[in-house]
């Protein structure tokens, strides 16, 4: 299999919030061209038109200008078979055709591939966890960090409420890590 790999000298972070980075991931502008400058509401799936249509006037300010190629778009002219899963929170959703919307269980991934049969493909499988709640992906994680093994950062002060908070967030990152492993 041929893919790409992105080294470290090659991440940025566009906006320190979901949909301003996807927003920028997935035109490969900054939010300021795309228009996405905060979270905007969560439609996923693909026949969001009724949805959108009923938001209050003010999310017509934070969609992406028909004029801003989408990577979707670009893809599927190409002739790659697209897909997204989990999570979206980007406007308009017509900008960002991708073809199948999905889960994001590894059932759903294997199905997805077998759906693109040979045709090349894009699948931007979104994993919700490391993001807060902690506790929820801390419940579901089969290895668990505790407070007494972590290293707080100096920027933060080394006190027990703090302790736990990077400890329930260092485990959600090792239920992330080992989820995408399932896929």
């Amino acid at each position: 299999a041929e893919g790409t790999l992105f080294g470290a000298a090659n991440v940025f972070c566009a906006y320190p919030s979901c949909s301003p980075s996807r927003a920028s991931m997935l035109t490969g502008v900054y939010p300021h061209t795309h228009r996405i400058t905060r979270n905007v509401p969560e439609l996923f799936g693909p026949n969001t038109a009724q949805w959108e249509s009923k938001l209050p006037p003010v999310w017509r300010n934070f969609q992406v200008p028909a004029s801003v190629p989408t990577l979707p778009k670009l893809l599927n002219a190409a002739g790659y078979y697209t897909g997204i899963s989990h999570k979206f929170h980007i406007l308009p959703h017509g900008a960002f055709p991708f073809d199948e919307w999905i889960t994001g269980t590894p059932e759903s991934v294997e199905k997805f591939v077998a759906q693109a049969g040979g045709k090349p493909f894009f699948l931007m499988h979104n994993i919700p966890s490391p993001g807060r709640n902690f506790a929820l992906w801390v419940k579901r994680a089969a290895h668990r960090v505790e407070p007494v093994q972590v290293k707080v950062p100096d920027f933060l002060p080394d006190v027990p409420v703090v302790r736990q908070d990077w400890a329930d967030y260092l485990t959600s990152v090792q239920y992330t890590d080992d989820e995408l492993g399932r896929v």
